[in-house]
């Protein structure tokens, strides 16, 4: 009897201890500016970042927008070599001034978001989840790279990571920065992706949950 209410009792303990773990990990993953910059948006069709459309909202129409944010406040808008580009300060955590911003074309169209170089791939990865399909190719440009894209469809939206060296290890892998690196960087696209440079028969369609070990095998054939 004494067993039997010893091991009831170690049981809800251990529930006790182990509940608010699981909870927690249930828990959507909060990017801060990130998840706010890169979160799905309901007001419009994707591709879709707080409620604006690379290639198709005009830069008057994404001030009115991040003016109506009440996360944000001072959008401003500055020239850029070729167009304009709009950033702004966020209200809460770090105002991360001129981070973040839009930048529009000469017929001042928004054309790409533009994030902190400070932000890595994991960062970006968790905030998007699981990729809807993964494949890996070999670039020519210059000389041969492993190119590795993510895509989100339902987002239109992809992750192109460019791999010089393809005995990275994990660690490094998920700390890249973004559109920077000695060895490797990610870029954030949107739309179809295009694999112009990319020679075609080099394409290989990689398992949704073993890409990354599959990655470091493809590799091994450049």
């Amino acid at each position: 009897m004494i067993r039997r209410w010893l091991l009831i009792l170690t049981v809800t303990i251990t529930l006790l201890l182990t509940l608010p773990i699981l909870l927690i990990r249930a828990q959507p993953y909060d990017g801060g500016h990130l998840g706010m910059f890169l979160g799905q948006s309901e007001h419009c069709r994707a591709p879709c970042l707080m409620g604006i459309r690379p290639g198709s909202t005009t830069l008057a129409q994404a001030l009115a927008i991040l003016r109506a944010n009440d996360a944000i406040e001072h959008v401003q808008v500055e020239n850029y070599y070729n167009g304009q580009s709009v950033f702004w300060r966020w209200k809460e955590g770090e105002p991360d001034f001129r981070h973040y911003a839009f930048r529009t074309d000469s017929d001042n169209t928004v054309i790409r978001p533009v994030m902190p170089s400070s932000i890595t791939l994991g960062e970006v990865f968790l905030t998007l989840g699981e990729p809807a399909q993964v494949t890996a190719a070999i670039s020519n440009e210059y000389q041969p790279r492993a190119i590795v894209m993510l895509a989100y469809p339902q987002r239109a939206t992809y992750l192109l990571v460019g791999l010089d060296r393809c005995d990275i290890e994990q660690d490094q892998f998920w700390h890249m920065y973004h559109e920077s690196g000695l060895y490797s960087s990610f870029y954030v696209g949107f739309g179809e992706p295009g694999f112009i440079r990319i020679v075609p028969h080099t394409h290989v369609t990689l398992d949704q949950t073993a890409w990354a070990n599959q990655l470091r095998d493809f590799c091994r054939t450049m």
